[in-house]
C-alpha cells in the first residue's frame, strides 16, 4: 500500500476531492510533462502473465507537437519509450503527487493534428501502455540458461533488465541444478522461491509480491468505504486434493481432505485436484509440507471474488493489499485481497477493485 501523510489520506476520503491525472514521457534523456484527457483507463491484474498493468491513455498539448513521426520520437513505441503516470490530489489548495506506474508505450494511433481537432493549435496522441514486465516477457531468450549465482536476488537482478526493489524480502538459495527455459519462466521460478510472484513497484522496479496474502494477513492494511457488488450464487470452484512436485517430477507430495462430515471431502465429492510445480520442492518432505499448506489455504478460502467501487483512497492501494471495504448503505463489509484495480481516465469516476474474499462482516 502506498503511504501518504495523514492529511492527504483524509483529503482522499472526501467525496469532493479534486484530482488530476498526468504523465511524464521519458526517452533519450528527455523528460516532458504530458496532459491527459479523460479517455481510456489503466488496469492492474494480479494473475496477468506478461504485464500486471496495461491500458490506454490520450495525451494532448497546444505547443510544439509531440505527434510521433519517427521511431525515435518521444511518443513512439519501438525504442523503449516510457511514461511515468501520476495522479495529483489537491490538498489545502496545493497538489500532492501520487505515482501510479512506470509504463512502456506499446502502440499509438499515429496522432492527430490541429486541423483535425477543429482548433488553431494543438495535437493529441492515443497511446497503449503496459508495465515493464512486458519487457521481461519479450526478451525471453537466456544465455547461459542456468543460474550464475546462488542468490535469488542476484539472479533476478541479472535477468530482470530493470532496477530491483527487495522490499525487505530475505534472499533465497538458488540451486545450481535449476534450468531456465526462458526469461519470464526463470523470473517466475525465482520469485516462487520466496513464495511469491514477480511484480512491479510504482517506480518501475521489479519486486516480489507474496501470494495468497488473504490467508495469512491478520491486520487489515486499509479500511475504506465503498459500494460492494456481489451475489449469493454457488459454484463448484473448490479443491480437496493437492499434488505438489518439482518441475522434473523427481519429488512429489500430496494432501487430501477426508473429513466426511463436510460435503467437499474426497469421499463425498470425488477428488478435485490442484497441482503446483515449483523449484522450491527439493525433497518429498518439502512437497508434502507445501501440499498441506496449499490445501489448508484452498479449503478455507472463499471462492468468491467481490467487485467493489471506492473513492480516491483507492489510489493508494496495490495488488496484494488486504483490507476492509465497508458498504454502509447495505450494512455489509468484506475483508479481502486486492486482485484487480481499474482506474478510469475520467478522474471523477470511482475506482473499481476486485477482492478475493477472506471474510464477510
Amino acid at each position: 500500500m502506498y503511504k501518504v501523510p495523514d492529511n492527504v489520506w483524509q483529503a482522499l476520503g472526501d467525496s469532493a476531492v479534486e484530482t488530476a491525472q498526468w504523465a511524464a514521457a521519458t526517452y533519450g534523456g528527455k523528460n516532458v510533462r504530458l496532459d491527459l484527457d479523460s479517455s481510456g483507463d489503466l488496469t492492474w491484474q494480479g494473475d496477468a502473465a506478461a504485464a500486471q498493468a496495461s491500458g490506454s491513455i490520450r495525451a494532448y498539448g497546444y505547443g510544439d507537437s509531440l505527434v510521433p513521426t519517427t521511431d525515435g520520437a518521444l511518443l513512439a513505441c519501438r525504442g523503449g519509450q516510457e511514461l511515468i503516470v501520476n495522479r495529483d490530489v489537491i490538498v489545502d489548495g496545493s497538489p500532492y503527487t501520487i505515482p501510479l506506474a512506470v509504463m512502456r508505450i506499446t502502440g499509438n494511433d499515429g496522432g492527430k493534428w490541429a486541423s483535425r481537432l477543429g482548433y488553431s493549435t494543438g495535437w493529441s496522441v492515443g497511446l497503449t501502455v503496459a508495465d515493464r514486465l512486458r519487457k521481461i516477457a519479450r526478451a525471453k531468450v537466456l544465455n547461459p540458461a542456468n543460474p550464475q549465482s546462488t542468490s535469488m536476488w542476484t539472479e533476478l537482478q541479472r535477468l530482470a533488465l530493470m532496477p530491483i526493489d527487495q522490499q525487505g524480502i530475505p534472499d533465497k538459495t538458488v540451486s545450481s541444478s535449476i534450468g531456465y527455459d526462458d526469461r519470464p519462466t526463470a523470473v517466475a521460478n525465482l520469485a516462487a522461491l520466496a513464495a511469491g510472484v514477480p511484480s512491479m513497484t510504482r517506480q518501475g522496479a521489479l519486486t516480489i509480491r507474496q501470494t495468497d496474502r488473504w490467508a495469512t494477513v491478520t491486520d487489515a492494511e486499509f479500511n475504506i468505504s465503498g459500494t460492494i457488488t456481489w451475489d449469493d450464487e454457488q459454484s463448484d470452484d473448490f479443491y480437496n486434493y493437492v499434488w505438489a512436485h518439482s518441475p522434473d517430477g523427481q519429488f512429489n507430495g500430496f494432501w487430501s481432505f477426508t473429513d466426511d462430515t463436510d460435503p467437499r471431502s474426497i469421499n463425498n465429492a470425488g477428488p478435485v485436484t490442484y497441482e503446483q510445480s515449483s523449484p522450491i520442492y527439493t525433497s518429498d518432505s518439502a512437497c508434502t509440507t507445501g501440499a498441506a499448506t496449499i490445501g489448508d489455504r484452498l479449503l478455507h478460502r472463499s471462492s468468491r471474488t467481490v467487485t467493489v467501487t471506492v473513492g480516491a483512497q483507492g489510489l493508494c492501494l496495490d495488488l496484494g493489499d488486504v483490507g476492509w471495504v465497508r458498504d454502509t448503505d447495505k450494512d455489509r463489509a468484506v475483508l479481502g485481497e486486492v486482485s484487480r484495480i481499474n482506474l478510469s481516465g475520467n478522474v471523477t469516476q470511482p475506482i473499481e477493485l476486485d477482492l478475493i474474499v477472506a471474510q464477510e462482516g
